[in-house]
């Protein structure tokens, strides 16, 4: 998952790299622009909206050797577009949405020819006003090859301010975790996975379970384990926001540990208030903040085993809950 405006490189070793990118000037407004390093190299991709107008563009993601973002136009509104970095290889891919804006979030690849993200059609926002829900489609970047694959309320992006490189989409092998509701909104947000087919695409497990199930779980903070694990945050009524793993079944979807194991006067557990996790596993462990009910805000981390959690104190000042380090998002060096 990326930031609604950001930079992404997308290439191959024959074509080359170059990165993609919003800009805006006063003779073409904010379009699609391209750059291989160099001044020369630094040029528009294409005049989506011809003129001044811009066509906004958001969520560039890559894909394969191309990039695939939304793009708003005045004949079509919010739809799904994809360049390979020259004007006649950026288009439309399909007008979603045929009475509105589909407004295309949360590109992640599924496989080698595929990506899912969530967008509106006519059925799920009948009032075309962006009020109704998001349903899962995949595309292999052809017209023919997007589809809705599930009618699921997908939800994007996460809660956690910190949460910008784990919003709830996550590959994991062929499969992609993503954070959504049933279309009939009786589950909450919940841990769904798919495979890009419909008889794939499932609530893994309903882990909030106030108000009869329809509580949300604030899935956040996705990470891939050793492409077969997902590890990620959840919210449970008897252990507040706590570190979770999943292997796509039920049987395999776990709290990792009740890291602060006690219950606040709401009845609700407390919880360890995960958050910053780590972009890569290390040396097989996932490094992330953690509120210690000792050492207060420090990093902690996790074999993804049961009950297996750590915790270092690197604030050691007295009183050590009093003095937190608060670690921000790690990277392996």
């Amino acid at each position: 998952p990326q930031k609604a405006k950001n930079l992404v490189v997308a290439g191959s070793k024959e074509k080359g790299y170059k990165a993609f990118f919003a800009a805006s000037d006063s003779e073409h407004g904010e379009e699609l622009w391209v750059t291989d390093g160099t001044p020369a190299g630094t040029k528009l991709v294409k005049d989506i909206i011809a003129g001044p107008g811009s066509a906004d563009i958001t969520w560039l993601t890559r894909f394969n050797d191309k990039v695939v973002f939304s793009a708003n136009t005045d004949d079509y509104g919010i739809e799904l577009w994809i360049s390979d970095g020259t004007e006649a290889g950026t288009y439309m891919v399909k007008d979603i949405n045929e009475v509105g804006n589909s407004e295309p979030v949360g590109f992640t690849q599924l496989n080698e020819t595929q990506f899912v993200f969530g967008a509106f059609n006519f059925e799920s926002d009948p009032n075309g006003d962006g009020s109704g829900q998001k349903w899962l489609y995949v595309s292999d970047g052809t017209e023919e090859g997007t589809k809705l694959v599930k009618q699921c309320k997908v939800l994007y992006p996460g809660q956690d301010n910190n949460s910008e490189r784990h919003a709830p989409y996550m590959r994991v092998g062929r499969k992609v975790f993503f954070k959504a509701d049933n279309a009939e909104e009786t589950a909450g947000g919940e841990l769904w996975v798919t495979d890009g087919t419909e008889s794939g695409t499932y609530m893994v497990k309903n882990i909030n379970m106030q108000n009869n199930g329809k509580g949300d779980a604030a899935i956040d903070h996705m990470l891939n384990y050793g492409n077969t694990k997902l590890f990620f945050k959840a919210w449970s009524q008897e252990s507040g926001n706590e570190p979770w793993c999943s292997d796509g079944t039920e049987a395999g979807t776990y709290e990792i540990a009740n890291t602060v194991d006690r219950t606040a006067t709401s009845g609700n557990g407390v919880g360890g208030n995960l958050t910053c996790v780590g972009e890569t596993p290390y040396k097989g462990k996932v490094y992330f903040r953690t509120e210690h009910d000792v050492y207060g805000a420090e990093l902690g981390c996790t074999n993804m085993e049961k009950d297996n959690y750590t915790v270092f104190d690197v604030n050691t000042n007295e009183p050590t809950f009093d003095n937190k380090s608060f670690p921000d998002p790690g990277v392996v060096f």
